[in-house]
């Protein structure tokens, strides 16, 4: 009747050893290892519903000193397929052979393409940052529900 080895005690449902049990534990015990003052106060400052999701914000994390590397590869490699694509569009207007113009049309497109491609890239490590910040906020979500649910019990 109940899933994740809960039992029903006297009106209750108990968690015995199931994965919830298991998960609770492991983030607890993750939770202690971490230096729980200063991690709580840093994730806490961080989180803001209202302005998590804003473009603004996105940009703000992406050019933020964490990401810094990674902007100035994109914007390297973004430089670099843009020159490529400005150069081969002005070859090709210059091409007297259908061969050339072929070679050269072919080369914007790659440009093009490269440049969406670093667009998409810098894009998921956005969302890549702002999905471990939300697993650390369900992790200790999942630690105080823990907690709650021992002291029930007890």
């Amino acid at each position: 009747m109940f899933a994740c080895g809960a039992r029903r005690i006297s009106g209750r449902v108990g968690i015995t050893g199931g994965t919830l049990a298991g998960l609770a534990a492991r983030t607890h015990e993750r939770k202690a290892q971490m230096n729980d003052g200063p991690m709580r106060r840093i994730i806490e400052d961080r989180y803001d519903d209202a302005g998590e999701d804003t473009l603004r914000s996105m940009v703000s994390d992406f050019y933020s000193r964490r990401l810094a590397s990674t902007a100035i590869l994109v914007w390297g490699a973004v430089t670099l397929f843009f020159a490529l694509a400005a150069f081969s569009a002005f070859q090709f207007f210059q091409a007297d052979r259908t061969k050339e113009q072929i070679m050269y049309a072919t080369m914007f497109i790659l440009g093009t393409q490269g440049i969406g491609l670093m667009k998409a890239f810098a894009w998921d490590m956005v969302h890549r940052h702002n999905i471990k910040r939300e697993i650390k906020h369900l992790e200790l979500r999942v630690a105080e529900l823990s907690e709650a649910v021992k002291s029930r019990q007890v």
